[in-house]
């Protein structure tokens, strides 16, 4: 992403299955999700990402 951030509290993780089409096998991919503060832009991005989601505000 090329920015600074500020990691916060822990969300949770989830986890999906995936076919490869390569090895014909299925794999297990595990994520795991923070809150995280947006900071300064210190750089271009390297490359792009495909499963970045944003929540810019939350209701209590």
């Amino acid at each position: 992403m090329g920015m600074e951030i500020e990691v916060g509290h822990f969300i949770g993780c989830a986890q999906r299955y995936f076919f490869s089409t390569n090895e014909y096998k299925y794999y297990l991919s595990e994520g795991y999700f923070y809150l995280c503060e947006m900071g300064k832009q210190v750089s271009e991005p390297k490359k792009r990402i495909t499963y970045l989601y944003g929540l810019n505000q939350f209701e209590q």
